[in-house]
């Protein structure tokens, strides 16, 4: 069998500890390699950030395997989430393969109450406030509801939400029931064999994805030091900026330690350009299914001679 990178992740309850100690055991025993932080990650250095540890430490791990009971671990509030979500998050938008196991009577309590409760507030709360709450919000609203078990701490029902919204399957844990591991990996790892013929082309797209930010960089730069004083063909100029307008991804950001793709935006489908003079603007070109004005009065006086909308 070949040798896999396995990052286990969980909140360092007590209930978790036995299981992760014999997990990291077992998959030793089958020739992986288990990462875990009181085993292989750890502060060595002591201006070490963990978080920052753990996080690069799940970059390098081929199979994020994740453990959830009662206890939520410590909240991040810069983030807004935990350092256990973080990982989770982490996993994810490196296309990690995850694996997902909840305790079953939180599972059942989840699914059964809690899931219910969260898809009515948030279904509330968005058509109030135009916007989906925050973790805070949803969990002080599940505080505020007596059938919601007390033991339990909110931010886990937030986290399995999170992950239903992510569609990642969470399948069932009970301590007393031991998992074939075996059986798990060899089916994730021949799944993974299918994938090595396309490696040298992944790594050339990767490649390619490197030089597209560097010259965006370098864009980026030159454009301040520009005057722009006319333009020869103010249509074409348009024209060509909409058809490489072809969208791009939205990203949140979770506090100093990372950001993950949330959304996407599609390509430009209107574009027009104005020039300023004095108080008004004045419509130069429009390309698309562009509707403006001909003119905009401005009731400041905004410092740019041109102003491009698309």
């Amino acid at each position: 069998m070949a040798r896999t990178k396995i990052f286990l992740s969980s909140v360092n309850e007590d209930g978790l500890k036995p299981l992760r100690k014999s997990v990291y055991q077992e998959l030793q025993a089958l020739g992986h390699e288990p990462v875990m932080w009181e085993e292989n990650i750890g502060p060595w250095l002591a201006s070490a950030d963990p978080v920052t540890l753990c996080l690069q430490a799940v970059e390098q791990c081929d199979i994020y395997l994740l453990f959830i009971g009662s206890k939520a671990g410590t909240f991040d509030k810069a983030a807004e989430r935990t350092i256990t979500h973080l990982e989770f998050i982490k996993a994810q938008e490196q296309e990690i393969t995850i694996l997902v196991f909840a305790d079953v009577e939180v599972k059942r309590i989840f699914f059964s109450t809690v899931k219910p409760l969260l898809d009515q507030y948030i279904d509330h709360f968005i058509s109030e406030e135009e916007r989906f709450p925050s973790p805070v919000h949803m969990m002080d609203a599940l505080r505020q509801q007596s059938q919601v078990p007390g033991h339990i701490d909110p931010y886990v029902w937030y986290f399995l939400y999170d992950m239903i919204l992510r569609n990642v399957y969470i399948d069932d844990l009970s301590l007393g029931v031991p998992i074939n591991w075996r059986t798990y990996f060899s089916d994730l790892l021949r799944r993974g064999s299918l994938l090595l013929p396309l490696e040298e082309s992944i790594q050339l797209s990767g490649n390619r994805l490197e030089q597209l930010d560097e010259a965006f960089e370098l864009i980026a730069e030159l454009m301040p030091q520009l005057q722009i004083t006319g333009f020869p063909d103010a249509e074409k100029f348009l024209k060509l900026i909409m058809e490489r307008s072809c969208g791009g991804m939205i990203e949140h950001g979770y506090g100093k330690y990372m950001t993950e793709s949330v959304g996407s935006y599609g390509g430009c489908s209107a574009i027009t350009l104005y020039v300023r003079h004095d108080n008004q603007l004045q419509l130069v070109a429009k390309c698309g299914k562009a509707q403006g004005p001909r003119t905009i009065c401005l009731t400041t006086r905004a410092p740019m001679p041109y102003l491009l909308t698309i």
